[in-house]
């Protein structure tokens, strides 16, 4: 068995909080056989002033324990906040190399224990113009991958969100529902077909836990994927913006702040948990098989 630590966004106007965070989280779990960051680690891609905070912020720990990072949209701007190239990103970090050449370092897949894990880039927006064919090279390079896979758990991890949350009451913007994303009609199925035992996503800044779905709706006693939407580690917030969802099994305790999760996995458990600043935990779901 083994354990991860899972950080959601840490993008920031000043790293000292994701600096925090991430020390004591590490100094909690120092078994930690890797972390994870889930994309949107810095604000803006291309400043290194950030990516210097960012590596600074990590530095007690980072020359002894692996990281496994997630390209999110922010890693997509420019220094005049235009989508770009993500250079910084996919230069910065290495890699497992068995993506595709054509997206060098922008998603890949790796097996720890138990887990096959697979890295996914949703940042199809922000290429549009750049790479108008990633989602469709995406999708068959998750399919053949997934397909090979006989490790007793599958974990996917991407930046993107599926839903975007329609927006709550005190937010002071016109109501609108919960929705899918265009994406999630093509990569959700993708999933199924393969049993990916969980979905952990980012982007939104709060964390909500799904009743596991299928089909685009809640599975049947005993089946399904979970979907963790992991939270924010970052100064960034927007603690009124979205609204309650009923798939929603568990959320942060409001108002919302920063928090960090962990995964331990052995063959037969797959287990994760979400915790405050204080490592206080306020979720938990264990998968068995």
């Amino acid at each position: 068995g083994f354990t991860a630590l899972i950080f959601p966004d840490s993008q920031s106007a000043n790293y000292s909080g994701w600096q925090q965070l991430s020390r004591e989280a590490y100094k909690r779990h120092p078994e930690s056989a890797f972390y994870v960051n889930m994309g949107d680690l810095v604000d803006n891609g291309q400043d290194v002033s950030q990516w210097r905070a960012w590596f600074n912020s990590v530095s007690l720990f980072s020359d002894a324990v692996p990281l496994a990072p997630v390209i999110g949209n922010h890693e997509a701007y420019s220094l005049e906040w235009k989508e770009c190239l993500p250079a910084s990103y996919t230069h910065l970090f290495n890699v497992p190399q068995n993506g595709l050449a054509k997206y060098p370092n922008q998603f890949y897949s790796f097996d720890y224990g138990s887990v096959h894990f697979v890295v996914l880039d949703t940042n199809f927006p922000e290429m549009k113009k750049f790479q108008p064919d990633l989602l469709a090279d995406e999708l068959q390079w998750l399919e053949k991958d997934l397909a090979a896979s006989k490790a007793p758990w599958k974990v996917a991890l991407m930046h993107r969100d599926i839903f975007l949350y329609g927006f709550g009451p005190e937010s002071g913007r016109a109501q609108s529902k919960t929705h899918f994303l265009d994406f999630s009609y093509q990569l959700m199925p993708v999933f199924e077909k393969y049993k990916v035992d969980a979905v952990l996503t980012a982007h939104l800044h709060t964390y909500r836990r799904r009743v596991p779905l299928q089909n685009f709706a809640p599975a049947p006693q005993g089946e399904g994927i979970t979907y963790i939407l992991t939270g924010v580690a970052g100064s960034v917030r927007y603690p009124k913006l979205w609204g309650d969802f009923e798939w929603d099994a568990a959320t942060a305790p409001k108002p919302e702040t920063a928090n960090y999760m962990t995964l331990t996995a052995d063959e037969k458990a797959l287990e994760f948990k979400a915790f405050l600043p204080d490592g206080k935990q306020f979720d938990e779901v264990k998968l068995t098989k």
